[in-house]
């Protein structure tokens, strides 16, 4: 066996140089992978180094808010859009900028389209003053974030047309109501609760809609035409849900009734008001009359009948009421409406040329009087011939002129006064000679 070398002193510190000089260049080259550890054996660096690749990747996460940004949602709101007559050159960079701001602000709820006739596609962030042909809406859940994914989720959007307040109805009535209804597996208490707040809702909505073009409209809640009196009237909830209807037809017609007698009373309209009243009345007691023949009406009627609620004997007081009045009110303007040419011809007469029409008009009057079912009364064709007093007046008060007076024309309007007053002691002697021969 040989002896190991085990050298000089000055070899060794020579091997010790090297060592360091090899180690420092190997340092530097191996930065950029992974720092060197003098301690740890050369044949371990390898190791580390082939263990980094087997580590999951790093991902760059982005924060929500910049990853969207990224995303162009502006064609989610223009595929959307169904305006009659939009063209595409009729985008600018100020629509583009306010669709960003919707989609980007969570702040901000809604976003509505529509083409003026004058300025054009208008992209605004609130409703329009006045009412638009037609209109797209897109209405954002309550300070939630849009993304291609969840829009459907978040935007609520539709179109509609003028009136608003029609397109609406006809939306609900025939795509949400039915749906809404025939859902049988909502626990009972919020069914109910939430049926209540629809009828509340479309009543006020039909009601709203109706007065807007001066109509009484009675509203038919859809749950009662899709349910049979048997089941309706052993569900309790259902029962006053149609009670609260009847209720407000009950108010409805009391109103129309109040407002037909407080027009009645005036004093001071002439013959035409008086036929103008009949002919309304008859339009909105004939309107009302044909709702109460309607099925949805006869069958709240019968389904509370059945179950013996107390608010049907009022409602078929005021039925029977507004179908007396609605014959009353077609009797009335057939007959006046023989007065109503002689009349429009005296309003354009001067009081000087009235007195030769009296007689024609007493004895239309008079025919009135002796055919009418319901002018036949004492009340009435006092009432009659009060309003002619009226519009006689009228017309005398109307040509008498005290500007005219204090100016200094003394002549003429003396003749004026004198026709005035030959025009009244003629309308007096007619009337009390066609008193006198009638009795």
């Amino acid at each position: 066996m040989s002896a190991r070398r085990r050298g000089t002193p000055g070899e060794k510190k020579g091997r010790r140089s090297a060592g360091r000089g090899a180690a420092v260049a190997a340092q530097k080259q191996e930065v950029p992978i992974q720092p060197f550890i003098p301690d740890e054996p050369a044949e371990q660096v390898p190791v580390l180094l082939l263990e980094e690749p087997e580590e999951s990747p790093v991902e760059i996460i982005l924060p929500p808010s910049l990853a969207e940004q990224e995303v162009d949602l502006k064609p989610c709101l223009q595929n959307r859009l169904a305006l009659s007559g939009l063209r595409k050159e009729m985008w600018t960079e100020e629509h583009l900028a306010t669709m960003d701001q919707f989609l980007k602000d969570v702040t901000r709820p809604m976003l509505v389209f529509y083409i003026d006739d004058f300025a054009g596609l208008k992209v605004e962030p609130v409703m329009p003053h006045q009412e638009q042909k037609q209109l797209t809406y897109f209405i954002r859940q309550e300070n939630a974030e849009i993304t291609e994914e969840n829009f459907h989720e978040v935007v609520q959007f539709g179109t509609v047309r003028k009136p608003y307040i029609d397109s609406l109805m006809r939306m609900l009535n025939s795509i949400y109501l039915p749906r809404l209804f025939r859902k049988a597996s909502w626990p009972e208490s919020i069914k109910n609760e939430f049926f209540s707040e629809i009828y509340h809702f479309m009543t006020s909505l039909t009601d709203t809609r109706s007065k807007m073009k001066g109509r009484t409209v009675l509203y038919i809640p859809i749950e009662s035409l899709n349910i049979s009196a048997e089941v309706a009237i052993k569900d309790k909830a259902v029962v006053q849900r149609l009670e609260t209807s009847m209720i407000h037809w009950t108010r409805q017609i009391k109103d129309v009734l109040r407002a037909q007698e407080a027009v009645e009373s005036r004093e001071s309209s002439g013959p035409l008001e008086e036929i103008e009243f009949w002919r309304n009345r008859c339009t909105d007691l004939s309107e009302i009359s044909k709702q109460l023949c309607q099925q949805g009406v006869k069958r709240i009627e019968s389904i509370l009948c059945l179950s013996k609620s107390s608010y049907v004997a009022p409602f078929q007081r005021l039925s029977k009421q507004i179908q007396d009045g609605s014959e009353q009110a077609q009797s009335n303007l057939r007959f006046l409406s023989i007065l109503k040419e002689p009349f429009q011809e005296l309003a354009t007469l001067r009081p000087k040329d009235i007195p030769e029409k009296l007689p024609h008009l007493i004895s239309l009057v008079r025919i009135v009087w002796v055919n009418s079912p319901y002018y036949n009364s004492r009340e009435r064709i006092t009432a009659l011939f009060r309003k002619m007093s009226n519009k006689i007046i009228q017309m005398c008060c109307k040509d008498i002129s005290l500007d005219r007076l204090f100016e200094g024309y003394i002549n003429s309007t003396r003749q004026t006064l004198h026709s005035c007053i030959s025009c009244m002691s003629s309308w007096k002697d007619c009337y009390q000679q066609a008193a006198y021969m009638h009795n």
